[in-house]
């Protein structure tokens, strides 16, 4: 399915649109390119977010952090 959109680009996406181009990408091409890349961040920064908020959670791994600590805490300067 297509879909048919307009938008304004501002300085730092015309530029980016301008390199992209110069780069070998069609106009189109570049755009839809960059729109999937930047979903595909998004979810990879959600599926890590998600990801701590659990270990946050998580009695094992809160345990395991707080041993960690201890352990890291005899190389302090002064202790």
């Amino acid at each position: 399915m297509s879909t048919l959109i307009s938008f304004r680009l501002d300085d730092d996406a015309a530029r980016a649109l301008r390199w992209l181009q110069d780069a070998g990408f069609g106009r189109s091409e570049a755009i839809r390119q960059a729109l999937v890349s930047m979903m595909r961040d998004q979810q990879r920064r959600q599926a890590m977010a998600d990801e701590l908020l659990a270990l946050d959670h998580d009695p094992d791994d809160l345990a395991e952090r707080r041993e960690i600590g201890t352990f890291m805490a005899q190389f302090e300067p002064g202790t």
